[in-house]
């Protein structure tokens, strides 16, 4: 006998992506519990300037904008 709704009224298209995803999320919510967290170390630069020397490599525009936040124009 084939599955129809008649038979099973509980078993619907939207009951069933339903379940499927709540096993989904679930799943991937136990999995996340026992995964290890990846912690990462801060990014470490191979040089260092000084704002000095970083004046004198960029135009003002540019050292306002890069070192400053500031915005460009337009």
């Amino acid at each position: 006998m084939p599955i129809t709704a008649e038979r099973y009224p509980m078993m619907t298209r939207r009951n069933t992506l339903f379940s499927l995803g709540a096993v989904v999320a679930a799943i991937a919510g136990v999995r996340g519990l026992f995964e290890p967290t990846v912690v990462h170390a801060a990014q470490v630069f191979p040089f260092k300037r000084t704002d000095a020397e970083w004046k004198k490599m960029l135009s003002p525009d540019q050292y306002q904008v890069l070192r400053q936040a500031g915005t460009e124009t337009p």
